[in-house]
């Protein structure tokens, strides 16, 4: 299985070219950073991967073994799971809440949604937690829990956009260790600007003049 994009380019109206023939390929329980400074088109990138924006050339195709390829943003986008900066997290509702809720879509009554939540919440060291509300946890707490939660929808591609960046130094290599290291059955795709985060991946990437090309770090 892999995630790939081919020939992608990407403008918004009237805007020049974010992305210009770009290729990418991250197979299955891999892992790849893409560096740029703001503004460079890091969360375009990761919008026109994950079927939220149509690209305006090119295409995005994940691949899963045995199955039939995902190749339109409409097919795409329920193989994502997404890994924001601002978390998004309910934070009126406890962290076993959150995670839960996730499996209401997938079928599972609220039994075994609660089950495998807090299988996920073990497996990112925050089950200890799954009865605190969320606005009581630090934020290295709360993105691990968005880990989780994320992890929650068994998604082929998981898809970060600056997940650490609100992190003080420590948590947020914690996070980005475990984001790395616990999505074994998915590719994993992160924004960053932090050289010691993109080093955990697999492969980094500079983002530059709408192309990717391997990172020295």
């Amino acid at each position: 299985m892999s995630l790939r994009a081919v020939g992608l380019s990407f403008a918004y109206p009237h805007g020049e070219l974010l992305l210009k023939d770009l290729d990418l390929a991250v197979p299955w329980g891999t892992s790849a950073a893409i560096m740029a400074p703001s503004g460079i088109g890091k969360s375009t990138l990761l919008a026109v991967l994950g079927g939220l924006r149509r690209p305006s050339s090119g295409f995005v195709e994940i691949s899963p073994d045995g199955g039939p390829a995902h190749a339109s943003p409409e097919t795409v986008r329920p193989a994502v799971a997404w890994v924001f900066q601002s978390m998004q997290l309910l934070l009126g509702r406890t962290v076993l809440d959150n995670v839960a809720l996730v499996g209401m879509p997938r079928g599972f009554d609220r039994a075994r949604a609660e089950g495998l939540a807090y299988v996920e919440l073990r497996r990112f060291g925050v089950d200890a937690l799954a009865h605190r509300l969320v606005r009581s946890l630090s934020g290295g707490q709360r993105q691990r829990v968005a880990l989780a939660r994320a992890a929650m929808a068994d998604p082929l591609v998981v898809l970060a956009d600056e997940p650490t960046a609100n992190l003080d130094r420590a948590s947020a290599l914690g996070v980005a260790e475990v984001l790395i290291g616990q999505f074994s059955r998915a590719s994993v795709v992160v924004a960053t600007h932090d050289p010691a985060v993109a080093r955990l991946a697999s492969v980094a990437y500079l983002l530059r003049d709408g192309r990717v090309e391997t990172a020295e770090l």
